[in-house]
């Protein structure tokens, strides 16, 4: 029969399954109709000996007669060897291609933020919020871009642009960007199973010799500074008309000097770490992801003592959770003793003066939580104890107490006796 919209709805649905209709004008086009009553039409031929049908649209959408006409056509390509199924394939294989080239900065980044780490741990907050802020600062007009569009001379004169401001500032920059690049890299890929990413163009700087030789820092306090920031420390610390924030910022700074913890160790402390039983303090997530318990000298647990505890936090800040910066504490300190430092001086002034007392280097390193190099079979085996921790911890401590001690009998008057 001759395919029209009356032949076609006449046309009665199987009880099940489906029934094909030939249409007797142009062979190889017809209608297929399914028990539900739904009618498309169809095209069908041989291709490189390959029977091969094209759904063309239903009825209703598609009258018999255009439909007639995409079938000529349809069918004029499979007689040129054209296979519609490979053509088929190709195109989904081009907007999945597509889908997976156009994926963005800002979306690698969302993806990352969300992901877990190689060990299964969550990602360290303080390290999203470092690379949410090199986005918003060094890769804001990169961010809506598709990373293959980021070029090994676009990073390169970036990394130049940000060095201006900053050589370190750059380097992490870019650090972050690789890694963010390297993730993207290994969870997109093209239909065939290649990376999106052929290879990182951050590698670039490694190539060209741009990464900036940062020198390790080596920056403390001086002993003939210590015993001055000390007694200035515990004055801004005791002072009755200062704010609740800046008693807090001095004795944070104490505190990590005490301790040799790391800034955020010490500030995000909350009196749910405190052990006062055992006068001792839990880092539940360090810097190595090992929750470890440290035993506090006198002089570190002084300083809680005094400590307020009607909040969760143990050195609450003004509007966060806990103080993010000492600097203004810091500068007033600086300006009165002519020692500047930063809060990782804190820690390397308490790691020196460990080491200068002789005190055992696995020992030192557990007061730190440091993890021991694979390397260090030796050091894998070594576990000091608890109370030997501790005893380290007061040397330190009764040494930089001396120091204050001798900085203010240096700075006592003595009167004459008057007649």
């Amino acid at each position: 029969m001759r395919l029209n919209k009356t032949t076609v709805e006449r046309i009665r649905p199987p009880e099940k399954g489906f029934t094909l209709d030939w249409d007797d004008a142009v062979s190889g086009f017809g209608v297929r109709t399914t028990a539900k009553g739904v009618k498309s039409y169809i095209v069908q031929a041989r291709v490189s000996g390959q029977s091969r049908r094209v759904t063309l649209g239903r009825h209703g959408v598609l009258t018999a007669d255009q439909a007639r006409a995409r079938a000529k056509t349809e069918l004029g390509h499979m007689s040129q060897g054209i296979d519609p199924a490979a053509t088929k394939k190709a195109a989904v294989k081009a907007v999945a291609r597509d889908k997976a080239l156009s994926v963005t900065l800002d979306q690698a980044w969302l993806e990352y933020r969300a992901s877990r780490r190689s060990d299964g741990k969550q990602r360290k907050q303080s390290t999203l919020d470092d690379i949410e802020g090199h986005l918003k600062r060094n890769f804001g007009d990169w961010r809506k871009r598709p990373i293959t569009e980021i070029t090994p001379d676009g990073v390169t004169q970036r990394h130049a642009a940000i060095a201006k401001r900053g050589p370190y500032q750059a380097d992490q920059a870019m650090r972050y960007l690789r890694a963010l690049l390297n993730f993207a890299r290994d969870n997109h890929t093209a239909p065939d199973g290649t990376p999106i990413l052929p290879f990182n163009p951050v590698d670039a700087l490694r190539k060209r010799k741009a990464w900036h030789a940062a020198e390790r820092r080596e920056n403390l306090i001086e002993r003939k500074h210590l015993g001055a920031v000390i007694a200035g420390l515990e004055k801004i610390a005791h002072a009755p008309d200062e704010l609740p924030v800046t008693t807090a910022s001095a004795d944070l700074v104490l505190f990590l000097l005490f301790t040799g913890l790391r800034l955020t160790e010490g500030a995000a402390l909350t009196w749910a770490d405190v052990d006062d039983d055992n006068a001792a303090i839990i880092l539940p997530d360090p810097k190595n992801r090992r929750a470890t318990t440290l035993p506090l000298s006198d002089e570190a647990a002084a300083v809680l003592a005094r400590r307020d505890r009607s909040c969760a936090q143990v050195f609450p800040g003004r509007s966060s959770e806990y103080l993010k910066d000492t600097r203004g504490v810091r500068n007033r300190i600086a300006a009165e003793t002519g020692a500047v430092f930063t809060n990782h001086d804190l820690r390397r002034t308490f790691a020196t003066i460990a080491a200068e007392l002789d005190i055992n280097q696995y020992t030192l390193k557990a007061l730190l939580n440091h993890a021991v190099n694979n390397a260090d079979v030796t050091g894998g085996y070594v576990r000091p104890g608890f109370e030997r921790k501790r005893d380290a911890a007061n040397q330190v401590g009764a040494f930089m107490r001396s120091r204050a001690d001798a900085e203010g009998r240096d700075n006592v008057v003595t009167l004459e006796a008057r007649a």
